[in-house]
């Protein structure tokens, strides 16, 4: 399998849920780690589209399409709720399925808060 066919397939499946992107993700994640997450309810998710148990961890999952203007403001946003919603909060890694220009923005924040930041394209 090619990076083409992984992409498409990826930007073709639901964005939210235990079976969409957001399931992919916290999935992995949870594997990698050996640390189970939660997946956030559909609607305001202040702690992410999922969180490790202990909250030390959250995920923001975007499955856009190549033409989808990136939201950089909103993620900003969504990386400080989360910051003030998960008080032991020391990793937080944003999954997107489409490239962005915004690593010097992430490291910023990175560099105000002491969170690190993880940026899967």
């Amino acid at each position: 399998m090619n990076w083409k066919k992984l992409k498409s397939a990826l930007q073709a499946m639901p964005k939210t849920g235990e079976a969409g992107f957001e399931g992919l993700v916290a999935t992995l994640l949870s594997k990698f780690l050996n640390e189970n997450f939660v997946i956030a309810r559909v609607g305001d998710q202040p702690s992410g589209d999922a969180r490790s148990l202990r909250g030390r961890t959250s995920i923001q999952a975007k499955r856009y399409l190549d033409t989808t203007t990136l939201p950089v403001k909103g993620i900003e946003g969504d990386i400080r709720e989360a910051i003030r919603s998960l008080p032991l909060l020391d990793a937080y890694l944003l999954a997107i399925t489409r490239t962005a220009q915004s690593q010097d923005r992430w490291d910023a924040i990175q560099r105000e808060t002491g969170l690190d930041i993880i940026v899967l394209v």
